[in-house]
């Protein structure tokens, strides 16, 4: 009997099969592993025409919602790591928030639901409705959003403005209320001290203890930047009679010791702040401050704390700052290129770099950092100095060459 070979058609058709067992066991597992989390989704809004003549039917404009939670979700910078006494880690629902129904044919949302119902994990989802309100020729929008399963009202407000920026204003006030201190942050990183208040005392009154460390946290870090260090220290008192342990208010504390010039204490604190969590790049500044003001070598500790890739521009230009007073202009550059990059849209960043290219001779480079600073702040007056020496570079430039 002869050994024949299936057929092309054959061999296809069984590769096909596989594919669709695998993907659909992918989607299963997926599908289930997500219907035993705790997160929540956000069901499809109800909009008004005013949001459907711009081309945002319910599943676009609740996929912008969710773009805009995850995008305020990111540029807070509250540290959100996970404590051992606080539970939930500031952000963490939200940077794991999903809109439903998903698109195909099957029911994602429907087989979630039945596995979580089966687990006897709380359904937990985000809905409502946008209405147009007011004459036709504006545009203002009663939004109202409720949170389940215990019909929470998250948003109850009118909103006026195109829809991109009415579902801007919608996510922060659902971030309010739903991670407080996430929100807090957030205003804290635009300046918005008065709204980062009204937020931390939120979350320190709401029914969720898990909030109070951070919460303390950003508080104590409000009144240092005010110099109210009384204020503070009884803030970081709190913290950490709740967690001992904390790497925020351990951290915290040694700023506050370095920010009035006890750099032993300062030392001390930062050393445990590392001990608690190795991977905070705060805690690598907070040391090296400590060593500068004791008069001593900072350069290893400040390159372990680049290495960490800080969320905020400062430290770049505190860390570049460092190297060009120690002689290490090729390392400060380094370190303004890489800050550079993480921060496009930092007014600090893009100046302190530009300068420094233009310092350095690099001008034509040196002009769209510059430019950028400006278009942050067009009328600061160090952003026109540094582009009337580039241009004055530019005229002795030309002179010297109709010479």
């Amino acid at each position: 009997m002869k050994f024949q070979l299936p057929r092309a058609a054959t061999v296809k058709d069984i590769f096909t099969s596989l594919l669709a067992g695998t993907s659909a066991l992918v989607v299963a597992i997926g599908v289930a592993k997500s219907g035993m989390d705790d997160s929540f989704g956000i069901e499809p809004l109800l909009i008004p025409t005013g949001f459907s003549d711009r081309g945002y039917s319910p599943q676009i404009a609740t996929a912008r919602l969710v773009d805009e939670l995850k995008i305020i979700n990111a540029m807070a910078t509250t540290t959100k790591k996970r404590s051992t006494v606080t539970g939930k880690a500031p952000g963490e629902e939200l940077s794991k928030v999903s809109s439903f129904p998903m698109a195909g044919g099957i029911d994602v949302h429907a087989i979630q639901m039945a596995v979580r119902d089966f687990m006897g994990v709380t359904n937990q989802s985000i809905g409502g409705d946008i209405t147009f309100i007011g004459k036709p020729d504006e545009s203002r929008y009663h939004v109202r959003i409720r949170k389940s399963p215990e019909n929470l009202l998250l948003v109850d407000g009118v909103f006026v403005g195109e829809p991109d920026a009415v579902l801007k204003e919608v996510a922060l006030k659902i971030i309010e209320k739903v991670d407080p201190v996430v929100a807090a942050s957030y205003f804290r990183n635009n300046k918005n001290l008065r709204d980062a208040l009204r937020c931390i005392d939120y979350a320190l009154t709401n029914d969720n203890p898990a909030d109070d460390v951070f919460a303390l946290s950003q508080r104590a870090q409000i009144y240092l930047q005010q110099k109210q260090f009384e204020l503070a220290k009884r803030d970081l008192d709190d913290l950490l009679r709740i967690d001992p342990q904390s790497p925020q208010g351990l951290g915290v504390l040694s700023f506050w010791y370095n920010e009035q010039k006890m750099f032993p204490k300062g030392l001390e604190f930062a050393e445990k702040q590392m001990k608690a969590n190795p991977d905070m790049w705060q805690a690598y500044f907070n040391k090296a401050d400590a060593l500068m003001g004791m008069g001593m070598d900072a350069e290893a500790v400040m390159l372990q704390g680049i290495k960490l890739k800080p969320n905020k521009a400062f430290a770049y230009i505190d860390a570049a700052d460092y190297f060009t007073k120690a002689g290490k202009a090729s390392h400060a550059m380094d370190i303004l290129k890489a800050g550079a990059g993480r921060f496009p849209a930092s007014f600090e960043m893009n100046l302190t770099y530009g300068e420094r290219l233009l310092k350095d001779g690099h001008k034509d480079l040196a002009l769209n950092y510059l430019a950028k600073a400006q278009e942050l702040q067009p009328q600061n007056p160090n952003v026109l100095k540094s582009l009337a020496e580039a241009k004055a570079q530019e005229m002795a430039k030309l002179k010297l060459k109709s010479n």
